[in-house]
C-alpha cells in the first residue's frame, strides 16, 4: 500500500494533509500509523457517544450532534495533553536560568566537561579479579602457531 492508488480515500487525505504541513519524505508505514490511529479514535469517540446517548434521558436513545461533541471533549482529555502556557514556560525557565553556571578554569586545550558527565571516556571497566595468563600459555600457545605459519605455503594455490 505504498501508492495513492492502492491506499483508501482517507490514506489519500493524509498524504495531502503531510504535504501541506511540508512534510515531504515519510516512510510508507506512516501512513498506516495515521490511519490506524485515525480509525481507531473515531471509532472510540463513536461508541462513547452511543454510551452517553443510551444514558440520556430522551424519548429514544439516539446518537446526536452534543452527544458526539461531548465524546470527543472526554476522549480529547485523556487521550492528548496540552502543552504547559507561557507563563509557565516562563517561570520555570526563570528558575533554571536563575542557577549559576559552573566556573571554567582557565587551560589550555579542549574544554570538556567533568570526566563523569564526559562522553568522550573509555566506556570498559577493568575486572581484577579475572586470572591472569600463565608464561606457559604465552610461550606453549605461541610456538606451535609459529612453526604452522612457517611450515605451511600461504602462497600456494590449492588443487582440486
Amino acid at each position: 500500500m505504498s501508492t495513492p492508488e492502492e491506499l483508501p480515500p482517507d490514506g489519500v487525505k493524509i498524504i495531502s494533509l503531510l504535504r501541506s504541513m511540508g512534510v515531504t519524505a515519510y516512510e510508507p508505514r506512516v501512513i498506516q500509523q495515521l490511519l490506524d490511529f485515525q480509525y481507531r479514535y473515531t471509532a472510540e469517540c463513536l461508541q462513547d457517544a452511543e454510551a452517553i446517548a443510551e444514558r440520556s434521558l430522551g424519548p429514544r436513545p439516539e446518537v446526536t450532534m452534543p452527544h458526539v461533541v461531548l465524546a470527543t471533549e472526554l476522549a480529547s482529555a485523556h487521550t492528548f495533553t496540552n502543552p504547559p502556557s507561557l507563563k509557565v514556560l516562563q517561570q520555570l525557565a526563570a528558575e533554571i536560568n536563575a542557577q549559576a553556571l559552573p566556573e571554567i578554569k582557565p587551560h589550555y586545550g579542549l574544554r570538556l566537561p567533568p570526566e563523569g558527565d564526559c562522553l568522550l571516556a573509555p566506556n570498559y571497566q577493568f575486572d581484577p579479579r579475572t586470572p591472569a595468563i600463565s608464561e606457559h600459555a604465552l610461550d606453549g600457545g605461541a610456538a606451535p602457531l609459529k612453526q604452522e605459519a612457517a611450515s605451511s605455503d600461504l602462497g600456494a594455490v590449492p588443487t582440486t
